[in-house]
C-alpha cells in the first residue's frame, strides 16, 4: 500500500515537471519569432525578468512538493505503525493454545469401525492437499490392523499402490448394506441384563444408543421400527426392569422406540441414585499404637514353683501383650495419574477391598485440574458414620513399572484418612531382591491422595506371593509392583528375656512384679 502512494506521488510530479517543461519550451519559441520581427534588444530584459520569475516558481514549487511529500510520509508511517500495532495487539489478545495431536483411529476390518475410520483418516489424510501421495500411504499402513492390514501387507509403497489400496478399502468395507446388517446384529447381540443394576443397565443403553445412532447416520429409520425394535430392546432387560416399563405403558398403549430409550436412561440414573445412597464401607483408620509390653517368662528351674496364680497371670498378660505388639500395614501404591489439563502426577494409592467405591481428595483434584460431575452421593463408614459428596471425576491412572492403565470413577472427599502407616515402623524383615516395590517408603508415614476401591480391586492383583519372615509383611505382586501388607510381630520374646535376667538380679523386684501381675485385670 505504501509503495502504491508513492509510485501515484512520483507519477503526479513527473507530469506536473513536464507540463512546466513544456510551457517554458513553448515561451523561448514564441520569444524567439517576436525577436527576429522586432528589435531584440527591447525585448531582451523582459526575457531577462521571465526567466528569474520561472526558476524563482520552480525552485519555490520544489520546496513546497519537498515539504507535502515529507508531511506525507510521516502520515503514511504513523497509519502503517497503526497498522502493525493493531495486528500485534490482536495477535497478543489471541492465547497460544498447543492442542493434543489428532489421532486416526485404528480399523481392523469390523464393519462397526469403518465410518468412523473413514470420516476421520478422510478429512486428516486423504482429502488433505498437503500430504504427498507416499506420505497419505504411510499414515494408511499404521492406522490399518487385522484383516485390513492383509490389504497392504504384500505390496510396496508407491504412489499407484496408494489409490488401489484406498480405493478397495472404500468397496468393500463402505457398503451401507452390511453396514446397515452390522448395527442392527449388534442391537441383537447386545448382552442382556441380568440384574436390576445401574452398571449393566447404562451399558445396555450406552451400547443401544450407539447403534441406533449409527443406523441413523446411514439414514435409516430405527425410531419408526415400532413394536418390533421394542421387542428385541425388552427380550434384553431383567424382569424388574420390565415390569416398570411394562407399567409406564399402560395397558392399551403402545410406546416409541425413542420414549423406551428415555425411560432406560431415566431408570439408570434413579438406580445410581438408590445404590449410592446405601450403606458404602469406605475406608476403616486402624491406628495401632507402637507401645511396648514387658512379659515375665521362668526358666525351667522355677517354673515348679509357680503357684497356679500366678501362672494364669502370666499367660494373661504375655497373649495381651503380644497381640498389642502386633502392627498391621494396609496395602499402598504409588503411581501416575494422567490429566489432559496438567503433565502426569505422581500420588499414593490405597488398595481397599472393603470399599465399593474409588475415592479422590479436593487437593488432587484441584492440582490435576480435573473436571467435575455434580452427584449426590450418601458414605457410609465405621459405626454408620454418614458423609456426603457432592462431586465425582474421571481419572486415568497408569502404573510406574507396567503398562496398565485404566480409566476410573472417583467420588470427591476432603480427606479420604490419616497419614499411612500412622507411624514409622522398624521392620527387621528383608524387602525381596529383584522385586518393584510398588510403595518404596510403604514404611513411612505419608499422606493418602487416593482410595482404589472393590471394583478394580482383584483385577490389581498378580500371582506372586513372598513372605520372608514369620515376623514381617507379606509382599504381594501387583499391576503397580510388589505391595507390602499384613501384620508385623514386635520381638516380645527377646524384651521379656533381658527383663528376666533383670528380675533374677534383683528379687525385691521380682517379688514386686509377680505382686502386680496377680492383680492385673486381664
Amino acid at each position: 500500500m505504501v509503495n502504491a502512494l508513492k509510485m501515484r506521488r512520483g507519477q503526479i510530479r513527473a507530469n506536473k515537471h513536464t507540463t512546466i517543461e513544456e510551457a517554458w519550451e513553448e515561451f523561448q519559441q514564441v520569444q524567439s519569432e517576436i525577436g527576429d520581427e522586432e528589435d531584440e534588444n527591447e525585448h531582451e530584459q523582459y526575457q531577462v525578468d521571465f526567466e528569474e520569475l520561472y526558476f524563482k516558481a520552480m525552485a519555490k514549487a520544489e520546496e513546497r512538493l519537498q515539504q507535502t511529500e515529507m508531511k506525507e510520509n510521516s502520515s503514511i508511517n504513523a497509519q502503517v505503525e497503526k497498522e502493525k500495532t493493531g495486528v500485534r495487539e490482536i495477535s497478543n489478545a489471541v492465547p497460544s493454545i498447543k492442542l493434543a495431536a489428532l489421532q486416526i483411529p485404528a480399523f481392523s476390518g469390523l464393519y462397526s469401525e469403518w465410518t468412523p475410520f473413514y470420516d476421520i483418516y478422510t478429512a486428516l489424510v486423504h482429502d488433505n492437499k498437503h500430504l504427498t501421495t507416499i506420505e497419505k500411504f504411510i499414515h494408511l499402513r499404521a492406522s490399518l490392523s487385522g484383516d485390513a492390514a492383509n490389504c497392504v501387507k504384500n505390496l510396496e509403497t508407491t504412489v499407484n499402490n496408494y489409490e488401489h489400496v484406498w480405493n478397495s478399502l472404500v468397496s468393500r468395507y463402505n457398503n451401507k448394506k452390511l453396514l446397515v446388517q452390522t448395527h442392527v446384529k449388534g442391537i441383537c447381540d447386545l448382552p442382556t441384563v441380568k440384574a436390576s443394576s445401574s452398571t449393566g443397565l447404562r451399558q445396555f443403553s450406552d451400547g443401544l444408543r450407539g447403534h441406533i445412532s449409527a443406523l441413523r447416520a446411514l439414514d435409516q429409520r430405527p425410531s419408526e421400527w415400532g413394536p418390533l425394535l421394542t421387542h428385541i430392546i425388552c427380550t434384553k432387560l431383567d424382569a424388574v426392569t420390565i415390569s416398570d416399563w411394562e407399567t409406564k405403558c399402560g395397558r392399551d398403549e403402545i410406546k416409541k422406540v425413542d420414549e423406551l430409550i428415555e425411560f432406560l436412561e431415566a431408570r439408570f440414573h434413579i438406580l445410581e441414585a438408590v445404590e449410592s445412597s446405601k450403606k458404602i464401607c469406605s475406608v476403616s483408620k486402624n491406628v495401632n499404637e507402637n507401645n511396648s509390653y514387658t512379659v515375665f517368662i521362668e526358666n525351667s528351674s522355677e517354673a515348679n514353683s509357680k503357684t497356679e496364680g500366678e501362672a494364669s497371670a502370666l499367660n494373661t498378660v504375655t497373649a495381651h501383650a503380644f497381640a498389642l505388639g502386633e502392627q498391621v500395614l494396609l496395602a499402598t501404591v504409588v503411581a501416575l495419574a494422567v490429566s489432559p489439563y496438567t503433565k502426569t502426577t505422581t500420588y499414593r494409592a490405597l488398595l481397599d477391598s472393603g470399599s465399593q467405591k474409588n475415592f479422590i481428595t479436593e487437593e488432587m483434584v484441584q492440582t490435576l485440574r480435573l473436571k467435575r460431575d455434580k452427584i449426590k452421593h450418601v458414605i457410609s463408614g465405621i459405626g454408620e458414620i454418614v458423609q456426603h459428596a457432592s462431586s465425582a471425576v474421571w481419572l486415568k491412572i497408569k502404573s510406574r513399572v507396567s503398562d496398565y492403565a485404566v480409566f476410573l470413577p472417583m467420588i470427591v472427599v476432603p480427606k479420604i484418612t490419616g497419614q499411612l502407616p500412622p507411624q514409622n515402623i522398624k521392620t527387621t524383615c528383608n524387602v525381596p531382591d529383584n522385586i518393584k516395590l510398588a510403595d518404596p517408603h510403604f514404611n513411612t508415614p505419608q499422606k493418602i491422595d487416593i482410595l482404589l476401591g472393590a471394583t478394580h480391586f482383584y483385577e490389581f492383583l498378580c500371582d506372586g506371593q513372598i513372605r520372608p519372615s514369620a515376623t514381617g509383611p507379606l509382599f504381594q505382586e501387583t499391576v503397580f509392583g510388589w505391595v507390602a501388607a499384613g501384620s508385623i510381630s514386635e520381638n516380645n520374646l527377646s524384651k521379656a528375656l533381658a527383663i528376666e535376667r533383670k528380675l533374677q538380679k534383683d528379687k525385691k523386684l521380682k517379688e514386686e512384679y509377680f505382686s502386680f501381675m496377680k492383680e492385673y485385670p486381664g
